[in-house]
């Protein structure tokens, strides 16, 4: 509930990467409040996460990054019609 009420007050580069590294900082908790060690895999797997999201996020904000999505000339795909057959009997005369 915090977490939601807090990403409200920041912008959404720094949302976006405190909510990609805040699984990561999991096992600091734990390792700081029960002194569990993290293994040499989960250590690996965290500093590949928080450099991916970090080499991300400044990309980004330098401009940086994949193409644009598609124009908006491009019309969308129209949406697939309901089965008739889930309809109400009185709606299928």
């Amino acid at each position: 509930m915090l977490f939601t009420q807090g990403i409200r007050h920041v912008r959404a580069l720094e949302a976006s990467l405190i909510s990609t590294i805040e699984p990561v900082f999991n096992p600091i908790w734990v390792a700081l409040a029960l002194g569990e060690c993290p293994q040499f895999w989960a250590i690996s797997g965290g500093i590949l996460v928080v450099s991916a999201a970090t080499a991300r996020g400044v990309l980004t904000a330098r401009g940086v990054g994949p193409p644009p999505a598609a124009s908006s000339e491009q019309a969308p795909k129209p949406l697939p019609q309901p089965n008739r057959l889930l309809e109400p009997p009185e709606k299928r005369l």
